[in-house]
């Protein structure tokens, strides 16, 4: 428990300590940009059986229904949602 003495806040460090941290941040900083100009958000199929099985299920307003049911979608009836 700090009760006296100089505030936690206060850094204490040695000018070439502190000189030291500034350049492993800006090198961090710089090896993260360099990362963000490399990344790829267009689709890619990471597990090709998942989207055949994907392909051939049953849709209904673009999502699964089991394939046993018969499915009576009628867009303007009134759903209620709790």
């Amino acid at each position: 428990m700090l009760l006296m003495g100089e505030p936690p806040w206060l850094n204490t460090c040695p000018e070439n300590e502190l000189q030291l941290q500034s350049a492993n941040r800006c090198s961090a900083v710089m090896r993260y940009k360099e990362k963000k100009k490399t990344r790829k958000f267009d689709k890619r199929v990471r597990y090709a059986s998942r989207k055949e099985r994907a392909d051939v299920r049953r849709r209904v307003k673009g999502r699964f229904v089991k394939a046993g049911e018969a499915y009576d979608y009628d867009p303007l009836s009134q759903t209620r949602s709790y």
